[in-house]
């Protein structure tokens, strides 16, 4: 398998005697450009080690990315609930934070804070089940490192 680029597809499109930008123009640019380069165009590597780290690597960082932007919101909430309340809930990156906010009761409060409270609930859950998926995730890659030996140390978050 070759990689074919973009710009080098058009090239050879505009070669051709429409330069419309049609899948059939690509396909005929594709084939001509792989008739006269094809020795010459870089291969696809196939999916390996480096591949599984990197998907994996990516989606816990994508994850992360949705926790703090849910702990972000659960904190907007509980200051309009509690401006104090991390006096009594700690951090809410922690799981002792996060069950505060998660069983906190306003039995006199009013219907606006009653519905923040429900979001505030909804919010810890959610940001519960993304913890265990970050654990699932990191697990996963944990294993795959160890898996592929000291050679993966390289593939993923390593600047060497």
């Amino acid at each position: 398998m070759r990689e074919v680029s973009p710009q080098r597809t058009a090239q050879y499109r505009r070669r051709g005697r429409t330069q419309d930008k049609t899948d059939q123009a690509d396909a005929l640019a594709i084939a001509r450009l792989l008739l006269a380069e094809g020795a010459d165009l870089p291969t696809i590597q196939q999916d390996d080690v480096s591949t599984e780290l990197r998907l994996l690597s990516d989606h816990r960082d994508n994850l992360l990315i949705d926790r703090r932007r849910l702990i972000n919101q659960l904190h907007g909430q509980m200051l309009q609930i509690d401006p104090g309340y991390r006096a009594r809930s700690g951090s809410l990156t922690a799981r002792r934070g996060l069950l505060y906010c998660r069983d906190l009761t306003l039995p006199e409060a009013d219907g606006v804070a009653q519905t923040r409270l429900l979001i505030v609930q909804q919010l810890v859950g959610q940001i519960l089940r993304l913890e265990e998926d970050i654990a699932t995730i990191t697990a996963a890659l944990s294993e795959r490192v160890l898996r592929a030996g000291p050679r993966s140390s390289r593939c993923v978050g390593s600047a060497r």
